[in-house]
């Protein structure tokens, strides 16, 4: 809803690699664990959602961060 104001906060959390999701209760939860979302998987998702740019998820968090890493420019 924020749109493009949000984007100096998120950009910010792109940095942040912590784990800080534990899902609890369904088939959702059971596959976003298995994902190991971190904080700026979801900062990623939110700026690729505002600037309207494809951001390909890989299990692999080397090629992840690789991905995110161009939503920084």
């Amino acid at each position: 809803m924020i749109g493009p104001p949000a984007l100096p906060a998120l950009t910010a959390l792109l940095d942040n690699a912590d784990l800080r999701t534990d899902y609890e209760g369904s088939e959702e939860a059971t596959v976003g664990n298995m994902a190991r979302y971190r904080v700026k998987d979801f900062a990623a998702f939110y700026i690729a959602q505002i600037k309207n740019m494809p951001l390909p998820f890989y299990p692999d968090f080397v090629r992840r961060d690789e991905a995110i890493a161009q939503l920084k420019f």
